[in-house]
């Protein structure tokens, strides 16, 4: 059998970056800008309320800068609107693809973890801002699965100098790193 794993690891991020983030604002417009060059700062707030503003185009720079050139330039003026239902979705994707990163090749989790039920990585039409990207709730039933029986548990071990009042300063660093992985959920 062919070991396509690059490939696997790969799919996640190939689709987070092709279809799935720029679904987060597919719906833009073109935004008007104005500025205006200010003498310097502070600038009271009548005086920068009624100055006349000028429109500012993509491309122009803005602000003293050393050596003359601006501090800034426009690149982009866009309003777009957000989908909040494809950032979770991208979230989602971007902990699978973590996930199948992470697993070692025996593990039972490796098919399901990337997009469980319809197949890692397969979404509709790019640029369709009704679709739904693949996996709404992807690594939900993987992270809730058991780990393999040979999957080591994680245990921290403080040491009090004085009296057990130190041991909170070491332990509590101790278990942080593992606080994201709870064993089980209330």
């Amino acid at each position: 059998m062919h070991d396509d794993r690059r490939l696997d690891e790969a799919r996640p991020g190939r689709v987070l970056a092709e279809r799935v983030w720029p679904a987060v604002h597919i719906r833009t417009a073109p935004l008007d800008v104005v500025r205006w060059d200010a003498p310097g700062e502070p600038v009271p707030a009548e005086e920068g309320i009624n100055v006349p503003y000028a429109p500012a185009r993509v491309g122009q720079g803005s602000g003293p800068g050393p050596e003359g050139r601006p501090l800034y330039r426009i690149a982009r003026a866009d309003l777009a609107v957000f989908e909040p239902q494809v950032w979770e979705s991208a979230l989602d994707l971007q902990v699978a693809g973590d996930l199948v990163r992470e697993l070692d090749t025996g593990d039972p989790p490796l098919g399901t973890a990337a997009c469980p039920g319809t197949g890692p990585g397969r979404s509709g039409p790019a640029g369709d801002p009704h679709h739904r990207p693949p996996c709404p709730h992807a690594p939900g039933p993987v992270l809730a699965s058991p780990a393999t029986t040979s999957s080591h548990r994680v245990s921290a071990v403080g040491h009090a100098h004085i009296d057990s009042a130190w041991l909170h300063r070491y332990a509590r660093p101790c278990a942080r790193p593992c606080a994201p992985a709870p064993t089980s959920c209330p």
